[in-house]
């Protein structure tokens, strides 16, 4: 397999993939939903977006988002090597 090509054909065949796995996941949105509610939470113990706790926390969350769409790219990669296999 063609590991460069099946990386960038990801990049662009899939603009936004973790929506487009979970549209048809209801246990991903309740978990979502979950984390949304303590969010909340989390930003009235804060009190300001602009406070330097809630400007560290998006910064965690935002690598976290990072490291989900990087995991969803290294399913496929494997799921492509592994059909590849299976072909042989």
């Amino acid at each position: 397999m063609d590991r460069a090509f099946m990386g960038q054909y990801f990049d662009i065949a899939y603009e936004d993939i973790i929506t487009e796995l979970i549209q048809d996941c209801p246990e991903y949105q309740k978990i979502r939903d979950e984390i949304s509610a303590e969010q909340r939470e989390l930003f009235s113990l804060v009190g300001d977006i602009k406070s330097d706790v809630w400007q560290q926390y998006e910064t965690v969350i935002g690598k976290f988002y990072s490291s989900e769409l990087l995991l969803a790219k290294l399913a496929y990669l494997r799921g492509a090597a592994d059909r590849e296999k299976m072909l042989r």
